[in-house]
Order: structure tokens, then sequence, then C-alpha cells
């Protein structure tokens, strides 16, 4: 029966691909294609179709998922209902690891359509929505606003500072928190940290200003943070940390180890071994020895607002990936109050976790550094 199953499948899968090659005016190259892996091993069409299937998600995962092999995985998660036992395979992992990177990766048609570039200097810095523009030109303490929208050469519509901001960073950078103090001080801006971001077009690039973290996502500014797994690889299992109840985002969620912004001052590392003392009471010594960067994942998510003013803001980031190897009696220790407790999971419960209707899931953005993880351990091809 599940062979059956499995040929019933790789039928339909087949046909959908014909007809998507075939409105690309590729008639016989897709009859010749198909014909020729199912004749010479049957599971490869139904690998390609995976492979096919999960790009446009995170440019960085993306990559890593058209590795993946129906055939070469084996079952990853096992669910139970009384004495009957099934098997979850590969196929709903994958869908359930699309659906996390989803829950951040997510710009929808009607948010594309309403933005406009945030622009200084010529360069782009940023990206924000009709409504948030107006509103930003709106809101000024002094005689001239801050914000000007103005029309280019190629009559594009574009956000940008006015004179009244002058050229300097001090100067940009306090004008800016004028708007933003206001923009707080209607209930607007929740969740403010007194933690300065750097705004410019790179990472490697000097800021022209500096801007409240709360803030940052009402520019639609390009922000970045470092996720470290903490990992005891003598076990095979992972460190995971239950979130402050007074978190002003995802309250009580399931997160990583340690994560945190990248403000304006610190490099890389320096935020990394800063963020293991003060989440988790990590060493400094005992980070620097075992830390171990990885790579980057970006994405870009529309978050809409309640707030009659606005419609929404636009989350661009970039987070900094780091596997921090630690020692199997060492236990991290809340710290700051950011974490209320720590534990260790397996990679079975992590890959449960995913699941759509999991009853107690991590935060959305630190799922799509695990997955990373995940990818890049072999855990999945």
């Amino acid at each position: 029966e599940r062979s059956k199953s499995l040929l019933h499948e790789k039928v339909l899968i087949t046909i959908l691909e014909l007809k998507q090659m075939m409105r690309r005016r590729l008639y016989t190259c897709a009859f010749s294609i198909f014909s020729l892996m199912f004749l010479a091993r049957p599971t490869l069409g139904f690998t390609l179709h995976r492979a096919l299937r999960t790009t446009s998600t995170c440019s960085s995962i993306s990559r890593s998922f058209s590795k993946t092999s129906a055939s070469s995985l084996l079952p990853l998660r096992m669910t139970s209902e009384g004495e009957n036992t099934s098997t979850v395979t590969d196929a709903q992992v994958v869908k359930d690891m699309l659906y996390r990177i989803k829950q951040c990766n997510n710009m929808p048609e009607s948010a594309k359509t309403a933005m406009m570039d945030f622009s200084i200097d010529s360069q782009t810095v940023g990206k924000v929505t009709e409504k948030v523009a107006g509103l930003l030109c709106q809101s000024h303490t002094g005689m001239e606003p801050v914000f000007e929208i103005i029309t280019t050469e190629s009559q594009s519509r574009v956000l940008t500072l006015s004179k009244s901001a002058r050229f300097t960073k001090e100067s940009r950078t306090n004008s800016v928190k004028g708007v933003m103090d206001n923009l707080r001080s209607s209930g607007i801006i929740t969740g403010w940290r007194d933690e300065l971001y750097g705004l410019s077009s790179g990472f490697y690039e000097e800021p022209i200003l500096l801007i409240e973290r709360a803030a940052a996502s009402f520019l639609g500014m390009l922000h970045y943070g470092v996720h470290i797994n903490g990992i005891v690889s003598t076990e095979g299992r992972m460190w995971m940390a239950r979130r402050s109840e007074t978190k002003s985002k995802y309250p009580g969620y399931l997160d990583q180890m340690v994560a945190g912004g990248q403000p304006a001052g610190l490099s890389l590392m320096e935020n990394v071994v800063k963020e293991c003392m003060e989440e988790a009471g990590i060493p400094n010594d005992m980070t620097e020895k075992g830390i171990k960067a990885v790579g980057a994942i970006s994405y870009e998510e529309f978050v809409p607002s309640d707030h009659q003013l606005i419609d929404g803001v636009i989350e661009r980031v970039v987070l900094f990936n780091y596997d921090l190897d630690l020692p199997a009696d060492f236990n991290p220790v809340p710290v700051d109050g950011e974490v209320q407790y720590f534990f260790k999971w397996s990679v079975e419960d992590i890959v449960n976790s995913m699941a759509k209707d999991y009853h107690d899931p991590i935060k959305p953005n630190c799922y799509i550094c695990i997955i990373d993880y995940l990818l890049r351990n072999g855990v999945i091809s």
C-alpha cells in the first residue's frame, strides 16, 4: 500500500512539473526529461520536484533545501495515538520547515505595492509604506518637518530627510530621535529599548545616523543580530531558553540559548561575548574558546499594525549565526532577566516543535537559525 501511495504521488508530481514546463513551451524537453528519469531512477523525479519546490524562501536556506532528497532521508519524527505509531517522513519535515521560514520571510503583494524607498544622500537605506512615510513627514517637533517625500527624475516617490535635519551624523540622529520620541509618546512605537542601531547602506559602511532599536522597522532599515546555538556535542543536544514574560516581543516563547541585536559601536565578536555573559552567564574565556562563526541568514517581513495611523512596518534583518560547543558539565544561568530558565533539547524535540500546530513554539526568527544548523550538520541532507 505504501509503494502504491508513493507511486501515485510521483505521478501527480510529474504531471504538475510537465504542466509547468509546457507552459514555458518546453514540450519536447519536458517529456524527454521525465521519461528518462522514471525509466532510470523513479525517485529522481520526486527529488527534483522537492528541490524545485523549495526555492523562493530565505536565500541562504533555499540553496541548502535544493539538496533535499526524498530517497536519502530517514524518518525524523514519531507520533503516537494510543497503540498506533505513525512515522512522519521527511516530506512533512520539509513542509514544517518551510512554514516556519515563511513566518519570517513574508512580504505580501499589497505591502510591496505600497512600499517606497527611504534614501539619504542618494543612498537607499530603508523601505517604508506610503502611510508610514506620511506619518513620519507629519511628526516633528520644530517649525520644519524632518522627513519629506520627493519625486526623483524617474518619477518615483522617495522618502528622505529634509534640510532641517542638516548633514552631520549627530544632527541627523537628534532630528530623527525627536520624531521617534513623538511616535513613542503617542503609543505608535512600543518596546523602547534605549539601544542604538546604526543606519547605513551596508553592514561595513559608516552609519549615517543612529536610531533607537524599537524604531528601526519604522524606517525599514537593515538591522542585524547575533544568534548563538548552544551545543553539547558529546550528548548531541542543544540548549534552549524560555523567554521572560516581560519581554516586549514574544514573551514566554522558547528561544535559542543566546541571541541579541547588533548595537552600534560593537564588533560582532564583542557582542557575542557580551550577550553570552549577560543572558546565560557563560564566562568570556569559555565563549572565546568554543565559539564558531558559521554564516548569516537574511529575511524580510511585513509586520501589520493595529494602529489606525499606519498599515504596518517592514523588518529587514540579517542574522549572524554562531555555534558554541559547551562542556557537558556546564549549565547556563539567567543573568539579565531576559530568560526564565534554560533546558536541553534533542534533535527530535527540535524537529517536533516545527509542526504548525505545536503547542509551545520557538520564537519565529530563531527557527530559521536552527534550521540552518540542522542543514549544515547533515540532520537534514
